[in-house]
């Protein structure tokens, strides 16, 4: 079944009572809000160029399912009352299920890559984005009795034309704010089980600073830790959280990318920009370049001779 799309951005779909309707708020930001009885069960189809999306949504009320179809791949989700959920993707199709004599009331919000990549950090960093480029599963999230107020507000506004739009961009950067401090950052939302806020995030960073300021000094967990002041454990699994690559991984990482740098330059031997690295086996930095690059260490610095 087609939703037919009025003059007002108001889709109108047979065999339900109510609309969706969507805002342009501003460049890069739209709001879509719905409320409807369906009379049975229908499944609604809108179909895109390519649309790309970063969105997050809300159920007040009943359920809703869905998928995103883009290149015969199926991205399935579903919500129900109280709950929330964040995904980024470039879709043709959407086709959403909606079940018989049953009440929704929902609100999204889509935003584009620039808008998103200002205000969105904390939903990144915590793996709390549905990618669909990725292997990875969709997250659901309980929403707090606040952030039922701010939807209350966003649905309940009156005002007309640009005064209506000012409002709502306010109201939707509070919602933003308000998601991530009461519910993204103090849900477990990774694989670990761990929960990241915003200090320990903080010294992540500072960690992966330090990592990157002596790695060719012995670089150890318990030592790492202690130069930032973060738990051992937190800074074993948080790390890879954040940032994709173990401790020990990223310090390795860092000194292959000081070894190339070196050895492009055909002014040091292969023991040499050994030691400068961190390394005091020479056999074992060859071996490790050469998995890593494909190419020995001795062949890189021939070629740039």
């Amino acid at each position: 079944m087609q939703a037919n799309k009025t003059a007002d951005n108001q889709y109108l779909i047979p065999l339900m009572d109510g609309t969706i309707e969507n805002i342009d708020i501003t460049d890069g930001i739209l709001l879509t809000t719905s409320e409807f009885v369906s009379q049975e069960d229908i499944e609604m189809t809108t179909t895109h160029d390519d649309l790309s999306l970063f969105q997050i949504s809300f159920c007040i009320d009943g359920n809703m399912e869905w998928s995103y179809i883009n290149n015969e791949v199926v991205h399935q989700f579903q919500i129900a009352a109280q709950q929330s959920q964040v995904r980024y993707g470039t879709f043709k199709e959407c086709r959403s299920r909606i079940s018989g004599n049953r009440k929704f009331k929902g609100i999204s919000i889509t935003l584009d890559e620039i808008i998103f990549e200002q205000i969105f950090t904390c939903i990144k960093i915590r793996g709390a984005l549905y990618d669909t480029r990725k292997t990875a599963p969709v997250r659901v999230y309980t929403y707090t009795p606040n952030i039922s107020k701010i939807l209350s507000e966003i649905l309940a506004c009156h005002f007309c034309d640009e005064m209506k739009k000012i409002y709502l961009q306010g109201k939707i950067f509070e919602l933003i704010a308000v998601y991530c401090d009461e519910v993204i950052c103090k849900s477990p939302t990774n694989d670990f089980g761990i929960r990241i806020s915003v200090e320990d995030y903080n010294a992540l960073l500072k960690a992966r600073e330090f990592i990157g300021e002596n790695f060719a000094h012995p670089l150890t967990i318990p030592i790492v830790a202690k130069a930032i002041a973060i738990n051992e454990q937190k800074l074993k699994d948080g790390f890879k959280r954040c940032f994709g690559v173990t401790v020990n991984d990223y310090v390795v990482e860092k000194r292959l990318e000081a070894a190339i740098r070196l050895l492009k330059t055909g002014k040091h031997t292969v023991q040499e920009v050994t030691w400068m690295v961190g390394y005091s086996h020479t056999g074992y930095f060859i071996e490790l370049f050469r998995k890593h690059y494909g190419i020995s260490p001795g062949e890189m610095l021939k070629n740039n001779k």
